[in-house]
């Protein structure tokens, strides 16, 4: 490995973090696990540990006050690595390093770019004072992935050596700057700084006293000989070493939710029973019925998100535990969604001690958040989920629709009243998981705007978009699952949309049903949820035969393969592509020498499409899994496979087999 840890940061409110370029102080004690020094002014001992995971390292920084006065911290890192110049062209040649970002947000996850140096913001001064330009990603608040994954991947393009980096944020802010380190009579090499702590983002400052200690998040790098997959299979390998938890067999359920083009949140009988009867008869093992459940706020006096008040009247006349005797009648679990940290102002738990304030005021405002520092909270909460598991209730989808901001009251730095507080939640889930270990708990954020590798490590699984539009999925699927091991990325497939904006009219015209007849949006749906944790929606009870046999089909397949996904990583064969792309596009799963390759011809009528393996190995078989229709093929050409599709959105599932790997 060519990446080292450098050294921490310590800085006032009036520098710049590239301070650190400074000398790291005395050195006091070295070892494997953890290299401590002295500040300057010695009056901090800073202790960077370290642990190791094959390529990967994990480490965080720890302050201690070891003087006999208070001092005042502004900014510490994560991490500061250096990435060792190992060829002959310095960093600032045309092309010589590319930098692999992932840009997020709501509907629009799972964006892949790749952009030389330059066109980011570093490049050469051409001056004898240090180069100050920099490239800077952050984001302030506690939706942490909602502009950008806290990933970056540094290419090598002379040494073809990929450094690779994420921040354990754990749904706060962050920051990270790529910068150049100069070494005096050396070669400039370039440095990465990964900091949840740092004033110039968020504010963050800390007042220590004699003795007092703090920790940062967890910042995770290494270096990979080889290309973009590789680099991704090692971040994926690791996620998977760290979660704190995973299915009980070791690959994921297939879940229907009654929310996406479907009946929205309205779980009325009358809407969610032809759905259930539907989703068994798929093959579906959850049945997850999401908002709308509890009592609401449409009528005076009713109850809303943060009590969690049981409204049996919707679903009268079988009250909800009936709907969950039905579920379990049909040989499903029942899920049942949550907003765990939300409250509403007409909520008996809306009280001002128990949210989160700033400043004196509720943030949110109507729409507040609990403040699980507060073992109150925790244990109101955990009541909840006590009644919901004794009713029989298996699943949780617990979302997070709105962002803290900066920070809270609670401490003197508001983004570290925010650390605290996300960090008591994750320590309240991972209760709950030990308490009931049958119980599965997805991670969800208005699609995945808290999806960051920390709070990934406390969930079963992570749902990665809201997008309604099916031909938009592939794009976010397979650019998320580059940051979400494949058997956590919860994918949707809804065939027979029930679109929100007609959420109100429920029954399809005629020329919507004859639309669905030629079973390519079934097909295409269903390709795109096979690629990693099937998370089923839209309207099978409104299936005609044809479509009913596809999808059941997808299922069986899906259940086939699924014990290879924990045991695969995500390749590009064609690279990453955007939403807005065309044409044919794919994404696989590989396990040594197989590969599940989805194909899906976007907004385009090319019937035929050759997909270069070959960087793969020598293509030996390629097997089609699905559809079973004969106007969807491939065939072995000298490089990979020639793929053959009808025109249309169309997609296909294909298992190939490689000789060389």
């Amino acid at each position: 490995m060519t990446n080292k840890i450098k050294y921490c940061v310590l800085t006032d409110s009036t520098q710049s973090p590239t301070v650190f370029r400074a000398t790291p102080g005395i050195e006091k004690k070295s070892d494997a696990a953890c290299d401590k020094y002295l500040s300057k002014d010695k009056k901090i001992e800073i202790s960077i540990y370290k642990k190791y995971y094959g390529n990967t390292v994990r480490a965080y920084t720890a302050l201690r006050n070891i003087s006999g006065n208070t001092t005042d911290v502004t900014t510490v890192s994560s991490a500061v690595v250096e990435i060792t110049n190992n060829g002959k062209r310095p960093w600032f040649s045309k092309g010589k390093y590319m930098v692999h970002y992932c840009l997020n947000c709501w509907l629009g996850e799972g964006q892949w770019r790749c952009s030389p140096l330059e066109d980011l913001g570093l490049y050469q001064t051409f001056d004898g004072h240090d180069n100050n330009s920099r490239i800077i990603f952050q984001s302030i608040g506690s939706w942490s992935t909602d502009k950008y994954f806290p990933i970056i991947i540094i290419e090598d393009t002379e040494t073809l050596t990929m450094h690779y980096f994420e921040l354990e944020c754990g749904g706060t802010g962050w920051y990270i700057e790529i910068g150049t380190e100069i070494n005096r009579n050396t070669e400039e090499n370039l440095y990465i700084f990964a900091s949840c702590m740092c004033e110039k983002n968020g504010g963050w400052h800390a007042h220590l006293e004699p003795g007092d200690e703090i920790k940062t998040p967890t910042a995770v790098f290494g270096s990979i000989d080889g290309g973009f997959d590789d680099a991704v299979a090692e971040i994926i390998k690791y996620k998977r070493k760290i979660s704190k938890v995973k299915f009980k067999n070791d690959y994921p359920l297939v879940c229907f939710n009654n929310y996406m083009n479907a009946s929205w949140a309205d779980p009325s009988p009358k809407k969610i029973l032809p759905l259930m009867n539907a989703a068994a008869d798929l093959g579906a093992e959850i049945f997850c019925v999401d908002d709308g459940w509890f009592s609401r706020i449409t009528l005076p006096n009713e109850k809303a998100l943060g009590d969690w008040n049981i409204n049996d009247e919707i679903f009268a006349p079988y009250g909800l535990s009936g709907i969950i005797e039905h579920a379990h009648r049909l040989g499903m679990r029942f899920g049942i969604w949550l907003e765990i940290e939300a409250c509403a102002a007409n909520a008996d738990s809306y009280i001002k001690e128990d949210l989160l304030v700033r400043r004196g005021n509720i943030i949110g405002g109507s729409r507040a958040f609990l403040d699980f520092r507060r073992e109150n909270v925790q244990n109101r909460i955990e009541k909840v989920f006590d009644k919901l598991y004794d009713m029989g209730v298996r699943y949780i989808k617990n979302d997070y629709n709105q962002s803290v901001g900066i920070g809270a009251d609670g401490t003197e730095s508001l983004s570290q009243s925010l650390i605290d507080n996300t960090n008591s939640f994750y320590a309240f889930i991972d209760r709950i998981i030990k308490k009931y270990p049958d119980l599965i708990i997805e991670n969800c954020g208005s699609g995945a705007m808290r999806s960051d590798g920390e709070t990934l490590s406390h969930f079963h699984l992570q749902s990665i978009s809201d997008q309604e539009v099916y031909t938009c999925f592939p794009s976010i699927l397979s650019g998320s699952l580059a940051c979400i091991p494949p058997e956590k990325g919860g994918i949707w497939s809804y065939p027979y949309p029930t679109r929100f904006e007609n959420r109100d009219i429920y029954a399809f015209t005629d020329k919507e049903l004859d639309s669905f007849k030629d079973g390519k949006q079934t097909i295409f749906n269903m390709v795109n949820s096979m690629m990693g944790l099937m998370c089923m929606a839209g309207r099978p009870d409104a299936f005609d035969e044809f479509n009913t046999r596809l999808a059941k089909d997808a299922v069986a397949v899906y259940k086939s393969i699924r014990s290879d996904i924990p045991l695969s990583y995500p390749v590009y064969p064609k690279g990453t592509f955007r939403i807005s792309d065309t044409g044919i596009q794919c994404f696989g799963l590989q396990n040594k020498n197989e590969m599940y390759l989805a194909v899906w011809q976007i907004n385009d009528d090319n019937d035929n499409k050759e997909i270069d393996l070959s960087k793969y190995g020598q293509v030996s078989e390629c097997k089609k899994l699905y559809p079973y229709l004969a106007e969807y093929n491939a065939s072995i050409f000298k490089n990979g496979i020639k793929v053959t599709l009808p025109r249309g959105n169309t997609a296909a599932l294909f298992k190939i087999l490689f000789k060389n790997l």
